[in-house]
C-alpha cells in the first residue's frame, strides 16, 4: 500500500504574481530599485472649517410610487465627457418632466442618447406620440403628455423608470 502526499502550499505571501495593466492584460514590469508611487496630495482642512449638510431634498416631486401623467417642461442638449471613449465628448437629450397637475413639485430628468439605438429615446418619443423621425424641435415636444412609472430607488428617493404614451 502506497501513500500518495499532495504538495506543500508555499507560505502565503510568497508568491509573486505578474501585476496586469488596466484592460489590456499585458503584465506591467515592476523593478526592485523603483520607490513606490506616493499617494496623492490630499486636501488639508483646518479645525475651524465648516461643513455644511444639506437636507438632501433634490429636484425630484416627493411623491408616492405609482403611474402618474407627466408633462414636458423642458428639453435640452448637453455635450459632455464620454465616460465610455475618455477623451472623447458625447452628447445627451435631457428631457424634463413634470407631474402634470403638480407642476410646482419639481421634475423627473430623463437622459437620453442622440440616436435611434437609444431605447430611452425610441421609449420617449413613443411615449409622446412623435412617430421616430431623424429630428424634433423643441416645441414639439414642450407640453406634451405621457404616463410614468415613479419608483422608489434604493436610497428612497423618487426614480422615474419608465414612460409610455398618456391614456
Amino acid at each position: 500500500m502506497s501513500t500518495v502526499t499532495a504538495p506543500i502550499p508555499p507560505a502565503s505571501g510568497t508568491v509573486k504574481r505578474p501585476k496586469l495593466a488596466w484592460r489590456n492584460g499585458h503584465t506591467v514590469q515592476e523593478t526592485s530599485d523603483s520607490p513606490p508611487a506616493a499617494p496623492p496630495p490630499q486636501a488639508t482642512t483646518t479645525d475651524e472649517e465648516t461643513f455644511t449638510v444639506s437636507s438632501g431634498k433634490g429636484k425630484s416631486p416627493d411623491v408616492e410610487p405609482g403611474v402618474y401623467v407627466l408633462v414636458i417642461t423642458d428639453v435640452r442638449r448637453e455635450t459632455g465627457p464620454n465616460p465610455f471613449e475618455p477623451g472623447s465628448e458625447r452628447t445627451s437629450y435631457i428631457f424634463h418632466l413634470a407631474i402634470a397637475d403638480a407642476v410646482e413639485e419639481g421634475e423627473f430628468l430623463w437622459f437620453a442618447g442622440t440616436s435611434l439605438k437609444s431605447k430611452r429615446l425610441t421609449d420617449i418619443l413613443a411615449a409622446l406620440k412623435l412617430s421616430i423621425a431623424t429630428s424634433f424641435t423643441k416645441t414639439q415636444v414642450v407640453g406634451r403628455k405621457c404616463q410614468g412609472n415613479v419608483i422608489l430607488s434604493d436610497k428612497g428617493y423618487t426614480r422615474l423608470s419608465q414612460v409610455f404614451p398618456a391614456a
